[in-house]
């Protein structure tokens, strides 16, 4: 059957005589390699009756045709043929655990030096799986460099997905210009390139909407309709005076553009595209958190930080940060 679908050798490989899920979980399938006379003769030894599925005499299942309209002809052709395909599966098993090894050494050699996660650790649970460097993985022929985005996205949660769309997606993420942001989705998750990376990011749909708090104390607060929420944390050092985030009306929305911030009193307040490029923070996302408005001042971004004229220090100051979920 997966022969017919185009399988490669662990698809071809079939069924293995042991299996782990996870750390604990072992499944053995002792009599995988059994031949359906010795079954039966072990069955008879033992005065066991077996459990007959009515399906399997069915033809209008596609291996069950096989079963019947195939093997059985060939069988007849060649009697020992379940054993020589049996010997081929274990070699496929063999040659796709070789496989599986060169793909793991390829994907810990394309790991970027730059973690988006580590740079950006309010973002780290919407990226799965480790940041890619684009020329590293460029540098390997067609077959490594499928195996190793389709163990990075495995890794990640993410249903593999078919050649043509690997072929399509490492189109567009190697061939646009430098200065762009591709991004391209599979089953609503996000392959994201900035500058020289490749990130997956989780399904999420950017929101626009807006929401307001009036705030009084509350360690941790979820705008509605974004995919996560600002905590608040009291500090001994410097932060935001409590007093100042009760005055006014707490506001989350999206980035309309124009925005400036100011992160340093010694210098002039600086648009948030200025941030966003001087930190490197990749556009998808930017686009997953609101900015957080104190009345009509701009006064947390995401990713870049608190507005320094509205910090300060004394015994009731609060550090804000975004916590993605």
């Amino acid at each position: 059957m997966r022969l017919l679908r185009g399988a490669g050798p662990g698809g071809l490989a079939a069924m293995r005589d042991w299996r782990v899920d996870g750390s604990e979980l072992v499944r053995w399938r002792p009599m995988l390699n059994s031949q359906p006379a010795e079954i039966a003769a072990y069955l008879a030894h033992y005065g066991l009756e077996p459990i007959d599925d009515p399906s399997n005499a069915s033809d209008d299942y596609l291996r069950n045709a096989l079963r019947h309209r195939v093997l059985a002809p060939l069988l007849d052709i060649a009697p020992q043929a379940l054993g020589t395909i049996g010997r081929s599966t274990r070699l496929l098993a063999s040659a796709a655990d070789s496989l599986l090894a060169q793909a793991q050494s390829d994907l810990a050699a394309c790991r970027a030096n730059r973690q988006t996660a580590l740079c950006f650790p309010e973002f780290a649970k919407a990226l799965r799986g480790p940041t890619l460097d684009l020329a590293r993985l460029a540098a390997l022929d067609d077959f490594r460099r499928a195996s190793v985005l389709q163990l990075w996205g495995r890794g990640s949660g993410v249903e593999p997905p078919p050649e043509a769309w690997l072929v399509q997606a490492w189109r567009q993420m190697n061939l646009a210009t430098p200065d762009a942001d591709p991004d391209v989705r599979w089953q609503g998750w996000q392959w994201s390139r900035h500058r020289g990376g490749l990130d997956c990011l989780r399904p999420s749909t950017a929101s626009t909407s807006a929401d307001t708090l009036a705030w009084d104390g509350q360690a941790h607060w979820s705008p509605t309709g974004w995919p996560g929420g600002f905590c608040f944390e009291r500090c001994s050092s410097l932060g935001v005076p409590g007093a100042l985030l009760r005055s006014l009306p707490l506001v989350a929305r999206a980035r309309k553009g124009g925005e400036q911030l100011g992160m340093d009193p010694r210098r002039p307040l600086r648009s948030l595209k200025h941030w966003y490029q001087s930190l490197g923070l990749p556009p998808a996302l930017r686009r997953r958190a609101p900015l957080l408005w104190l009345g009509d001042r701009l006064l947390h971004v995401p990713g870049i930080g608190t507005e320094h004229r509205c910090i300060a220090g004394g015994d009731d100051v609060w550090q804000i940060r975004w916590a993605a979920d």
